[in-house]
């Protein structure tokens, strides 16, 4: 038995070392138009007249309407305001708009197509996700019980009810 658990412990930290190395090798992986990975707001501010003429990838916030401008934050907490051309948006300021665009050289992009996610959008699909994650939760724990001595989830016969917790009368 406690070979078995050895075993499975092994597997699962083998399983995990694995995950975050190909996690890390996937997430330092250049900028690469052919496969449709385009360089993003991190590399404009790195060098931007290396991409005058490439087509980027970027999402900021709306700091300005007339002229429309993007306010992009990189990886590393560095800003760069973008002058958005060829788009008519309804955005309002504090909105956050991702873009696809050609780079200019007057310091302008280019707009092909892009992705306007009002600032209410946030807040509303973090709380969406924060309760699905917690139905996922409930429904597992009720449903799912976890066997210490084997290390593995087991179903349980019957689902945990409220009542049984508190100690209540489940018949009632």
């Amino acid at each position: 038995m406690a070979a078995s658990i050895k075993y499975r412990v092994f597997i699962i930290l083998g399983f995990l070392v694995i995950l975050a190395i190909s996690g890390v090798h996937f997430a330092s992986q250049p900028p690469n138009t052919e496969i449709g990975t385009p360089p993003s707001q991190d590399q404009l501010l790195e060098d931007y007249e290396a991409y005058i003429g490439e087509k980027v990838g970027v999402s900021g916030t709306v700091v300005s309407r007339e002229p429309l401008i993007i306010r992009a934050e990189g990886t590393y907490g560095d800003e760069i305001e973008l002058e958005l051309v060829g788009m008519d948006s309804e955005a309002a300021i504090g909105d956050n708009l991702g873009v696809y665009a050609v780079v200019n050289s007057d310091g302008r992009l280019t707009v092909i197509n892009s992705v306007h996610k009002p600032e209410q959008a946030y807040w509303r699909t973090r709380v969406l996700s924060f309760i699905a994650g917690l139905l996922v939760i409930i429904y597992g724990l009720r449903h799912w019980r976890f066997d210490r001595s084997r290390l593995t989830f087991c179903r349980r016969n019957s689902p945990l009810r409220l009542r049984t917790l508190t100690g209540g009368d489940d018949n009632a």
